[in-house]
């Protein structure tokens, strides 16, 4: 799958040199870029390396799977490729500094090679080479080289080999982000479906879905992952949580809503970090994922419990609304409708709306005058009611 429908690529694939993995490290003509992987496992590439190993008497390396460049002949093709791949690393607000054409290492034949796969498989043969002190040009590498490759082809190529390898969450949400922005990038804004993305990446739509969430949170809730606080799933999870925090303060406080949104995003953030830090406590307690999912899963719906009842309550305290508002409410409720001879059930969203309101404003006044607002109030609503109902 790629993003603008270029032809399969011409596959040759052969045993032969394999010139260079990593520019900085190994002494080889194969250019490593960055990539969607930028973590290794010590303990994995050293399993790796021993799987590989041939032994001191042969450089000969026991590899199963090729490893995967582009191979370009034109400049001109070469410098597009780097050109989109830099727009990639680039488009989601990163800096990742990728090279132009003149730049890369160039092969004898006067070609240049681009690694697009086995970045790992590099890392180990590496381990083996320097086990017995050979250079790792001297060692039968198999390769499959993919000749001039578009870069949406080789990017996907990719993915779909990381989606078979222990990618870290966070960088598969990284790259899943990369490829979401990209896309809008060649479709002048337009943002893919789950569906394009899941084709794009390889990647299942439920692990899309997770990636969007983690990568849109706040830094400060990616954190809970990435120090070992939270497990990602949880951590994904609280774009959901954060989301409702901010929606409720924006129809609590409509005015700081338009005036201050910044204010109310900090206000939906701490209280989010502050529930992400009550769910790390339980985890550090030997809690295992299932208990912080009911935990989340309940603060989720006290929260829309509380927004379904905003519409009677605007810019009230929570401490007030939480402990007078339905007791004010249900014996003003009774009293009004004993008057007015009409069921507090048939009022309409206003009127409760009014009701609760002077309830509340009843709870906050001195004790010694409480009476007498809420006379006022009855009366108030009571010829509001009669207004309404004539």
């Amino acid at each position: 799958m790629n993003y603008e429908g270029s032809q399969a690529p011409r596959v040759s694939k052969c045993s032969a040199e394999f010139n260079e993995c990593d520019m900085s490290q190994l002494p080889f003509r194969v250019n490593e870029l960055p990539q969607i992987r930028t973590t290794y496992d010590p303990a994995a590439l050293q399993e790796l390396a021993v799987s590989l190993d041939g032994g001191a008497e042969s450089p000969h390396l026991r590899q199963v799977n090729p490893i995967q460049v582009n191979e370009f002949d034109d400049v001109g093709k070469l410098q597009a490729y780097l050109d989109e791949y830099r727009v990639f690393y680039n488009g989601d607000g990163h800096t990742v500094a990728i090279p132009d054409s003149s730049e890369l290492e160039r092969r004898p034949d006067g070609t240049w090679r681009i690694l697009i796969a086995g970045h790992r498989r590099c890392r180990a043969m590496r381990i083996v080479a320097d086990k017995y002190g050979y250079a790792l040009r001297e060692s039968d590498v198999r390769i499959d080289v993919y000749h001039n490759l578009p870069f949406a082809d080789a990017v996907s190529l990719q993915g779909r080999e990381n989606e078979h390898r222990e990618v870290d969450p966070a960088e598969a949400a990284n790259d899943i982000a990369r490829h979401y922005y990209y896309f809008q990038h060649k479709h002048d804004g337009r943002a893919p479906t789950q569906k394009e993305l899941v084709l794009l990446t390889g990647y299942s739509a439920d692990r899309v879905s997770k990636a969007l969430r983690y990568h849109s949170l706040p830094n400060e809730l990616k954190d809970y992952y990435t120090s070992g606080q939270l497990p990602f799933n949880i951590v994904a999870q609280l774009r959901s949580l954060y989301d409702a925090e901010y929606s409720y303060r924006t129809q609590k406080y409509p005015r700081q809503a338009v005036e201050c949104s910044d204010e109310l995003s900090r206000d939906a953030l701490h209280q989010t970090a502050g529930f992400a830090n009550e769910l790390a406590a339980l985890k550090s307690k030997g809690f295992g994922a299932d208990m912080l999912r009911e935990k989340l899963s309940a603060k989720m719906k006290s929260l829309e419990v509380v927004q379904d009842e905003l519409f009677m309550l605007e810019e009230t305290p929570v401490e007030y609304r939480t402990r007078t508002r339905r007791r004010h409410v249900d014996v003003m409720a009774q009293q009004l409708g004993a008057e007015i001879d009409t069921p507090p059930e048939t009022w309409s969203p206003a009127l409760r709306k009014f009701i609760a309101k002077a309830a509340v404003r009843a709870a906050e006044i001195d004790q010694a005058v409480i009476q007498r607002a809420e006379d006022d109030a009855r009366v108030a609503a009571g010829s509001m009611a009669q207004v309404m109902f004539t």
